[in-house]
C-alpha cells in the first residue's frame, strides 16, 4: 500500500523508495511492474544497471541455506 502511494503521489519521483516498500514486504509482483514501468519511460544503463542490482539483491535475501 505505502509502495503504491509513493509512485502514484509523486508522479513516479519516488519510485526507488516504492521499490524499497516491495521489497521489504515482499511483493515481487507489484515490484516488477514498477520496474517495468520505470525501464520504459527511461532506456539508460544506469538504470538497467540499478535493477539487475535490486534482482540480485533479492535473489540473495531470499536465498535459504
Amino acid at each position: 500500500m505505502l509502495g503504491r502511494r509513493l509512485e502514484v503521489e509523486s508522479d513516479g519521483h519516488m519510485s526507488s523508495d516504492a521499490h524499497l516498500c516491495y521489497i521489504v514486504s515482499g511483493n515481487t509482483e507489484q515490484l516488477v511492474a514498477s520496474w517495468d514501468k520505470v525501464l520504459a519511460d527511461s532506456a539508460n544503463s544506469e538504470t538497467l544497471q540499478v535493477t539487475f542490482l535490486f534482482v540480485f539483491m533479492i535473489i540473495i535475501s531470499t536465498k535459504r541455506p
